[in-house]
């Protein structure tokens, strides 16, 4: 019985994570996309550099 139930839960374990990486893909696209920019708009909102300088 506990078998059973250990094999159940793997199963859903594994369809949970599909579930989360077809829905989270996009979003690690997304990030890695714009990761490199991430530190300059960071140091923008920081330290307030205006445009006209950079």
């Amino acid at each position: 019985m506990m078998l059973s139930l250990i094999g159940a839960n793997t199963l859903w374990m594994m369809v949970i994570w599909a579930g989360l990486m077809l829905v989270f893909s996009p979003v690690l696209f997304v990030v890695s996309v714009c990761l490199p920019e991430l530190p300059l708009l960071l140091i923008r909102r920081l330290h307030y550099i205006p445009f006209d300088s950079v």
